[in-house]
């Protein structure tokens, strides 16, 4: 789930590129306290979305 906010949110960011400065996640589940993803997750949450973005625009297969 978060992958696929992250997703909307370069969908529509214009000319900002997403980095953990500019971006909070905020994680809550039931039985679970509400929580910000902490910034190292964040980057590393960031750099994936955008792996797979330039994967996919260089046509090669994405890892599952």
């Amino acid at each position: 789930m978060i992958m696929h906010g992250l997703k909307a949110l370069k969908a529509s960011e214009g000319e900002i590129e997403l980095t953990s400065r500019n971006v909070s996640v905020g994680i809550v589940g039931m039985n679970e306290p509400f929580r910000v993803m902490q910034e190292g997750q964040l980057k590393e949450a960031i750099l994936q979305l955008y792996q797979q973005s330039e994967a996919v625009a260089s046509g090669a297969p994405m890892e599952q």
